[in-house]
């Protein structure tokens, strides 16, 4: 998996830098990116073959605990991520 700023995502350059392996692109980095990549590496998606595009710079998280919980100081960032950093990693998400 790959998240790529979109003010950055140039398709031709990314095609030929390595993204040949890529399979499936989601474009927009929200809650549902988050979902999606998890329930595509349930289902057997191998490295490097999904690219998230996206114009956050913030992994997806979760809207309802971002403000009931976290901005109010009860919860920490790590709570309210959809998977982590470490997740997107193993994953070669870009």
């Amino acid at each position: 998996m790959r998240a790529i700023p979109y003010q950055e995502f140039d398709l031709r350059r990314e095609w030929k830098e390595g993204m040949k392996s890529t399979k499936y692109v989601i474009v927009g980095g929200g809650m549902v990116a988050g979902y999606a990549a998890k329930e595509l590496v349930n289902r057997g998606l191998k490295s490097g073959e999904l690219a998230i595009v996206s114009s956050e710079n913030a992994l997806p998280y979760e809207r309802p605990p971002l403000s009931k919980g976290f901005l109010a100081g009860k919860d920490s960032e790590a709570s309210i991520l959809i998977n982590s950093l470490e997740f997107y990693h193993n994953h070669e998400s870009t």
